[in-house]
């Protein structure tokens, strides 16, 4: 009976997440320039995307902005197989007053 319910629970609610996040990540645009005016794009700092990256094996999802038309979205770039990841650097903690 306990199988049952764990069946159910990956039928009902891993399996349509799993999915979700799968067609979402296919539709993000791919590279540097505007979806919308192929203008160049600036990288933004996202914190959360990061996190979202290191899930991501072929690719490095990156947060740009266009200042041409505005427009401010989530990207994905192609990471090449011998290319080394480039980390931001990390902060120092601010010193107590």
């Amino acid at each position: 009976m306990i199988w049952l319910i764990g069946v159910y629970l990956v039928l009902v609610i891993a399996l349509p997440l799993a999915l979700s996040a799968l067609v979402s990540y296919r539709t993000l645009p791919r590279g540097v320039t505007c979806p919308l005016c192929r203008g160049e794009t600036f990288a933004v700092c996202a914190r959360w995307l990061r996190w979202a990256s290191r899930m991501v094996r072929r690719g490095t999802l990156v947060r740009r902005w266009c200042p041409a038309c505005r427009w401010e979205g989530v990207v994905r770039q192609q990471v090449l197989p011998g290319a080394p990841r480039v980390r931001p650097p990390r902060r120092e903690p601010r010193p107590e007053r």
